[in-house]
């Protein structure tokens, strides 16, 4: 009796779906238990708990690795970590384990060396931007989803469609239908996705993308913008936070880069 498996091409779905060649049956996810283990989980890296960035994820959509609040000082390591891997020549040698070997010795190196004792500095920068981001978002989010347009009515269409002058009586002005909550929640998240791609400021530009992104999440999650306003901020502030920080520090850190580069060269 044959006991082989029958060939499945990756192109046939319908045969894909079942264990094979082309889905052996593994998942990419970590075990919830081993969770915390993870770089992005871990306290020392990030300010946000496995099980808060679970329920953001549960809440708006997003994956919980873009809902945690990563700490100053990893976000400096990524930058290095990714300057290091792109742009640097790393010697693999003899042996298997040297390439990662070398690439520890490099890294940990301009880090202790040239990075470290600029530290507060760069925190200092984060924090910075932090505060500037979160004023702005909740300004934004204050004005926008604390005002509650007054529904039309007759009278105000009959006053707003008189003349001066009135020598007749007026027709009677038809009653528009006044905008719905939904209508006004997909309006705002529109103004504020126009407003990001209009900024010709960096710092606003990724503050109305983040609340364009958060909102448009939710809503897909929710059918409404059902959130308060200090969590709609707060999930914004760290997509900028983590998004445009890395920004701050790849640019921060391009000097001593340029130094190693002449350095190298």
């Amino acid at each position: 009796m044959d006991m082989r498996m029958p060939r499945v091409n990756h192109q046939d779905r319908p045969a894909a779906t079942t264990y094979g060649a082309w889905n052996p049956g593994l998942e990419s996810e970590l075990p919830r238990e081993y969770l915390p283990l993870a770089t992005m989980f871990r306290a020392e890296n990030v300010a946000t708990s496995v099980a808060k960035a679970r329920e953001l994820r549960d809440y708006c959509g997003l994956p919980a690795h873009e809902l945690v609040a990563f700490r100053p000082e990893r976000l400096i390591v990524h930058e290095l970590l990714v300057r290091v891997t792109s742009d640097l020549h790393v010697p693999d040698g003899t042996d298997y384990e040297d390439l990662g070997r070398n690439f520890r010795r490099i890294a940990s190196t301009i880090l202790d060396q040239h990075i470290t004792p600029h530290r507060a500095q760069l925190t200092e920068l984060l924090e910075r931007l932090r505060s500037s981001a979160l004023a702005l978002i909740a300004q934004e989010v204050e004005t926008y989803l604390s005002r509650r347009p007054p529904p039309a009515t007759h009278a105000d269409r009959e006053a707003r469609g008189r003349w001066p002058f009135q020598f007749g009586k007026p027709k009677k002005q038809p009653l528009l239908p006044a905008e719905s909550a939904e209508q006004r929640e997909r309006r705002i998240v529109s103004e504020w996705s126009k407003k990001a791609e209009r900024s010709d400021d960096r710092l606003k530009e990724a503050c109305f993308h983040a609340l364009s992104r958060i909102a448009t999440a939710i809503m897909a999650r929710r059918g409404r913008l059902l959130v308060s306003k200090d969590l709609l901020s707060e999930l914004a502030v760290t997509l900028v936070c983590n998004d445009h920080g890395s920004v701050f520090i790849c640019e921060a850190i391009e000097p001593l880069f340029q130094l190693l580069f002449l350095l190298e060269g």
